[in-house]
């Protein structure tokens, strides 16, 4: 509940700000943020060095050297179309795709990150922390609760589907079928070649599985923003929110002049 508790009493209204005003929100903001990493001992105190968790954290940090901006995504808080702006800002996506389908742009995205993230083998470390320390760092927020379940709802409740055995969301899925609803899935099992029938994760244990599951385990759709982002180490000058997505991207636009062709306001999977 981190983020309902830091962000959710002090809604953005970055957009609804004329250019060259302050925005006394941004400080009050930092200042809950500073409050919360103070009071509670379980939350990160220095930068990830554990290479699973530095490879996570890195990967997820896109940089633009033009503007000097760095975005860090989370999945499931409006990341792809902020993806994509931060990739068009840097040229690393074709501009001959401004107009393409979903289907069709997303298969750019990962490629284009291995050179807009922290991630890229080009840098030094030196280099990621000076960035880092200079650059100015946003991220949007989410309801925690929202996020959870908007990601049971897109990756878990679909049926399982063996044509897609290799995805994530299907070896997640057999994972908590096998873990938690054991019986049920030996039964379908069974019947498969005879009986075909669909079977779900309930949402039930699909709360179990994230209980019972090392954070470091998990898919990175379901860490945690901080286990993501780390914002109790990292200084983030601006914390976007989910409920003012529109508004807020349409002011980093303006504020990194860039083109608003860029960004796209529409979701990918409508949650």
């Amino acid at each position: 509940m981190v983020y309902c508790l830091v962000f959710d009493v002090c809604p953005s209204h970055m957009g609804q700000l004329k250019s060259g005003e302050t925005y006394p929100f941004l400080q009050f903001q930092k200042e809950r943020m500073k409050e919360f990493c103070k009071k509670h001992v379980f939350v990160r105190e220095s930068l990830p060095s554990d290479p699973p968790t530095a490879k996570l954290f890195y990967r997820h940090l896109i940089f633009e050297e033009h503007t000097q901006s760095m975005f860090c995504f989370v999945p499931k808080i409006g990341c792809t179309n902020m993806k994509r702006l931060m990739l068009y800002m840097g040229g690393h996506l074709p501009l001959d795709t401004l107009d393409w389908p979903w289907v069709e742009d997303s298969k750019y995205l990962e490629p284009a990150l291995k050179h807009a993230s922290l991630m890229n083998v080009t840098l030094t470390q030196l280099q990621r922390l000076t960035m880092m320390h200079t650059y100015y760092k946003f991220m949007i927020v989410r309801n925690p609760l929202d996020r959870l379940v908007s990601g049971y709802r897109n990756k878990i409740e679909p049926p399982l589907d063996f044509q897609k055995q290799d995805s994530f969301p299907h070896k997640i899925k057999k994972e908590i079928l096998m873990r938690f609803q054991l019986r049920e899935f030996l039964q379908w099992k069974q019947a498969f070649k005879t009986k075909p029938y669909n079977i779900s994760v309930s949402f039930q244990h699909f709360v179990h599985y994230l209980i019972y599951t090392p954070t470091e385990d998990l898919n990175e759709h379901f860490q945690t923003s901080m286990d993501i982002c780390h914002p109790c180490v990292v200084d983030f000058d601006f914390y976007g929110n989910f409920r003012n997505f529109s508004l807020d991207t349409q002011t980093l636009i303006k504020k990194f002049k860039t083109d608003p062709r860029y960004y796209r306001d529409e979701s990918l999977h409508g949650t």
